[in-house]
């Protein structure tokens, strides 16, 4: 996998299926920390994501629509 901001490449192995468009965990993330696309903030973890996982509506709360 490249990384396109010039950091070092990171390897990864999803660990379940992982539609595609959506994104996968390059690393552990806490609950409650923020969950960061191409450079920007797109939301919270609503609880722990282990690397490779599937990261999505179900494990995130959205910065857009924090409802």
């Amino acid at each position: 996998m490249r990384i396109l901001d010039g950091s070092p490449p990171v390897a990864v192995t999803a660990t379940e299926a992982i539609p595609l468009g959506h994104k996968v965990a390059l690393r552990s993330l806490a609950a409650g920390e923020d969950v960061v696309e191409y450079g920007e903030r797109i939301g919270r973890a609503t609880r722990v994501i282990a690397p490779g996982a599937h990261v999505h509506v179900h494990n995130i709360r959205s910065a857009r629509w924090p409802g």
